[in-house]
């Protein structure tokens, strides 16, 4: 394979970290992974997603439930590059099973989430499983990537915010953000439906 790709995070592909133990893979979704780790059973989930924005891919992983990284590939794609170790595939030759990227509806630009305090997040920019939204009090800017797990049938999302602070969520419905620090994301406007149909019209 050249290049990151989905086939990448394909169901019998296995990354092996920096100590010599093996990842065994596994597909979860269109965007979705799971990690098991051979011989002690550790389980890490993962989200990769290409931007349409700049064409990278951006690759969230989350070992034991609490560990958050976001790893880099090669130019090649055969590597991942953590905070602290760098995974290379081992190869099986297999293909993604998923043939149809993850769609999601609502489109999430043009949106407001409301947190507990009552800021109100702004959602500036969405395409595919990438958003941005800025906070409208003091205009902070979190990044977000989000997949659908279809096994669990849910959406997994990674929420990037300033000062290296990533939290990860699962959630059946994206008009809810439950955050493990217990705030809470409510969906309190909807998004561009109207420029979403107009854009499908031209084609």
């Amino acid at each position: 394979m050249t290049g990151f790709s989905v086939d990448h995070i394909a169901t019998g592909h296995a990354w092996t970290e920096g100590s010599g133990k093996t990842w065994k893979q596994t597909q979860t979704g269109a965007a979705t992974f799971q990690w098991v780790q051979d011989g002690t059973g550790r389980v890490a989930h993962g989200v990769a997603v290409q931007s349409k924005k700049d064409k990278q891919w951006h690759v969230h992983i989350t070992f034991d439930g609490n560990t958050h990284w976001k790893l880099t590939p090669s130019a090649d794609g055969n590597q991942l590059q953590g905070p602290s170790d760098t995974f290379t595939l081992h190869s099986s030759g297999a293909k993604s099973t998923f043939e149809k990227k993850d769609k999601i509806k609502p489109k999430l630009e043009g949106a407001d989430y409301t947190e507990n305090s009552g800021a109100v997040w702004h959602v500036t920019h969405h395409k595919g499983g990438k958003f941005e939204m800025t906070n409208q009090r003091d205009q902070r800017v979190c990044h977000g990537t989000v997949g659908k797990d279809q096994q669990k049938n849910h959406f997994v999302v990674y929420l990037e915010f300033p000062g290296n602070v990533t939290m990860r969520v699962e959630t059946a419905d994206l008009a809810t953000l439950n955050l493990p620090n217990g705030d809470v994301f409510r969906r309190t406007s909807e998004g561009k439906k109207k420029d979403k149909k107009e854009k499908k019209d031209k084609h």
